[in-house]
């Protein structure tokens, strides 16, 4: 008695085909073995996308076999998805954080199996984004390049909720900073004033030696420390005005 190895149907001893299905015994043997053959193959090879459609040909096909190749195409899907994970993982090293993100949530959502590494690595893509956002602005506002800095800020502020206080401080330096504008020039005028009085006086000690030399460096040393002192006050009182009116503005 031969049993199909298709079907399953029992044939007499001899039969060369099968009475049910209708394979002849020794072609689909042959077939078979040659499948599996190519398939094995293929898989050796590193050739996953071929060995993998063989291996479910020879599923569908050749079912007494389809324990064994359904193995294989495990194997493959294993193989496939370790394959995935490393390049997410390799673009993630080299600072590519979009495209790593992409290629994490992609992983996460063919293979629900790695979502727990899938998030830890979402995570710190999701924290270096916030960090660059981060550095981006302080460097902008150090720059003084506060229109920048403001617009980054702004965009901190509406991803990454966590860091909003840290990102306000730095909106009211700016703020700040924009009001405070007339005041730190003046503060360098006065500066500068001092210091060309200075050098004047100076100038005038070592080149007029008498008396005359002596009371034009003495007049322009005095008259440049008055100026220097003059716009000093003013920018005082300028501040103090400021923190005034910012005071009465919280009181209300």
């Amino acid at each position: 008695m031969v049993v199909c190895p298709r079907c399953g149907t029992e044939n007499e001893s001899l039969a060369i085909e099968c009475k049910n299905c209708g394979i002849i015994f020794e072609k689909y043997e042959k077939s078979r073995a040659e499948f599996f053959r190519l398939a094995v193959e293929a898989f050796d090879s590193n050739e996953f996308d071929t060995a993998k459609e063989l291996f479910k040909r020879i599923s569908s096909d050749y079912p007494e076999r389809a324990e064994e190749a359904n193995k294989y195409v495990q194997k493959i899907e294993e193989a496939t998805r370790d394959d995935f994970f490393r390049d997410a993982l390799n673009i993630y090293n080299e600072n590519k954080l979009d495209t790593a993100k992409k290629l994490f949530e992609q992983i996460k959502a063919d293979y629900p199996e790695l979502s727990i590494e899938t998030d830890i690595y979402l995570k710190k893509i999701r924290e270096k984004k916030r960090d660059n956002l981060l550095e981006k602005a302080v460097s902008a506002f150090e720059k003084k390049d506060y229109a920048y800095a403001e617009a980054v800020l702004n965009k901190l502020i509406s991803a990454y909720p966590e860091k909003a206080d840290e990102a306000k401080l730095y909106l009211k330096k700016i703020k700040e900073d924009r009001e405070n504008w007339p005041i730190n020039l003046l503060r360098v005028i006065a500066w500068i004033i001092f210091s060309v009085s200075i050098v004047g006086g100076l100038i005038s000690f070592a080149t007029i030696k008498n008396s005359v030399g002596f009371s034009i460096g003495m007049t322009t040393i005095v008259g440049g420390v008055a100026s220097w002192a003059f716009f000093l006050v003013i920018c005082l009182i300028a501040e103090n005005l400021i923190k005034i009116r910012k005071n009465t503005e919280k009181s209300k």
